[in-house]
């Protein structure tokens, strides 16, 4: 991932909230982000949150959205369940998420869970960038897939 030259996170989920395990930023990066490794982070307004939510049964996902606090971080951050689980059902049907200035202004980010030898979900990565830089969004998306997939067989998953 240090090859796209942009933000990239690693988290885990605990107790319905994501956890920054570790964080990559380039030399070159002059941003500041909110995010640091140990901070914790609602899952419904993060693109690694939603990656994650992606894996589990709408039930799960709803028990998990009625015990969060909800609050509209950005004016795109959603805070309407059906228009999150009509999300939800594309990242599904597109194999990664993202956050489009729902967390920071600004910034977007793409997501991907990885699994273990068992096919359970372990956690998600990301990658983060100004959204001046969307025009590179599909390459990205590449590349980040791509990682999550190398992830997953180091953890024994083929």
């Amino acid at each position: 991932m240090t090859t796209v030259g942009e933000t990239c996170h690693l988290v885990v989920e605990d107790n319905n909230e994501v956890v920054y395990i570790d964080k990559f930023i380039p030399s070159n990066n002059n941003r500041s982000m909110a995010s640091k490794i140990g901070k914790r982070a609602p899952m419904y307004c993060t693109a690694v949150g939603k990656s994650i939510l992606s894996t589990y049964e709408n039930e799960r996902i709803q028990e998990i959205w009625n015990q969060s606090n909800i609050v509209k971080l950005t004016e795109n951050t959603i805070t309407d369940y059906d228009q999150f689980i009509d999300e939800i059902a594309v990242i599904r049907e597109q194999g990664y998420s993202v956050d489009n200035e729902e967390n920071e202004k600004g910034i977007y980010c793409v997501s991907t869970y990885f699994v273990n030898y068992r096919n359970e979900v372990q956690g998600a990565i990301s990658l983060s960038f100004p959204t001046t830089e969307l025009d590179k969004k599909e390459f990205f998306v590449d590349e980040l897939k791509t990682c999550a997939n190398k992830i997953s067989r180091l953890l024994g998953y083929h």
